[in-house]
C-alpha cells in the first residue's frame, strides 16, 4: 500500500483494487487445465486452437443472432437455478432446442457449429474448472486451507463463493450481445455444471475425439 502514490491512494483506496485471493488461485487453476488438454487431448485441442480460421466469418453472421443467443443464456441460467431435476431436464431440452432452431434459422455450417463446441471445449472446461474448484472448497465440510493462508488478509476461505457465483451469471447473462470467445467461456462452463447434476461420469467422455459438452447433454436427457 505504501507503494500507491498518496493522491491516487485517496482517490481509488489501494484496498479496492486487489481482488480476492481465490480469483487468482483459480484463474491459475483454469490455465492448468489448458496444460491438461494438452496432455490428454492434444489433437482435439489442435482443432481449437484451429478454430480462428472461421473467426472473422463467425462474428458477421453473430450479428443477426444476439436474440437467439440471448434465449439460450437465459435458458442455462434457467435451468442451474431450478430446483428439481425435472426442471432442469425441461430448461435444458428448451435450451437444446433453441440452440439448433438458431443454426438451422442462420444457416450455419458444420464448422461454424463446430466453432462454437470447441470454444465451449476448450475455454468453457477452463472456465468449469475455475468455478468447480472454488464451489467445490466453499461446500466441502472436510475443506481446511493451509494455515499460512490465514496471513494473507485478500483470502477468503473460499466462503465468498455464493457472492461469485452470481457474479458469474450476471456476466453470462451480458455476453448474448457481446462478439468474442468469452460468451463460450460461460455457456461451456454452466453446460459443465448442468451434466454434473444430469450426467455424474460425463468427465470420463469429454476429453475423447468429436465429443461436445452439448451431445452429452442430449445423452444426459434422453435425446
Amino acid at each position: 500500500m505504501e507503494m500507491v502514490p498518496s493522491p491516487i491512494n485517496q482517490i481509488i483506496p489501494y484496498r479496492l483494487l486487489i481482488q480476492p485471493t481465490e480469483v487468482h488461485i483459480s484463474g491459475l487453476l483454469h490455465e492448468t487445465f489448458h496444460v491438461y488438454q494438452t496432455i490428454v487431448a492434444l489433437d482435439k485441442l489442435d482443432q481449437a486452437e484451429n478454430r480462428y480460421t472461421f473467426d472473422g466469418e463467425y462474428w458477421e453472421i453473430d450479428e443477426n443472432m444476439h436474440d437467439e443467443w440471448k434465449e439460450e443464456i437465459n435458458l442455462l441460467a434457467q435451468a442451474l437455478k431450478a430446483e428439481n431435476d425435472e426442471e432442469v431436464i425441461s430448461y435444458v431440452t428448451q435450451f437444446l432446442e433453441k440452440r439448433e432452431q438458431r443454426r438451422v434459422k442462420h444457416n450455419l455450417d458444420n464448422d461454424l457449429i463446430n466453432f462454437e463446441c470447441l470454444i465451449e471445449w476448450e475455454e468453457g472446461l477452463a472456465k468449469y474448472v475455475e468455478v468447480a474448484i472454488w464451489k467445490q472448497a466453499f461446500s466441502s465440510p472436510n475443506y481446511k486451507s493451509l494455515p499460512e493462508m490465514s496471513q494473507d488478509p485478500d483470502f477468503k476461505d473460499y466462503d465468498n463463493f455464493e457472492q461469485r457465483w452470481r457474479q458469474e451469471i450476471m456476466t453470462m447473462k451480458n455476453q448474448a450481445s457481446q462478439e468474442g470467445d468469452t460468451r463460450f467461456y460461460y455457456t461451456g462452463m454452466a453446460q459443465g455444471f448442468l451434466l454434473d447434476r444430469l450426467l455424474p461420469d460425463w468427465k470420463t467422455h469429454i476429453m475423447a475425439e468429436n465429443v461436445w459438452l452439448e451431445e452429452l447433454l442430449q445423452e444426459a436427457i434422453g435425446k
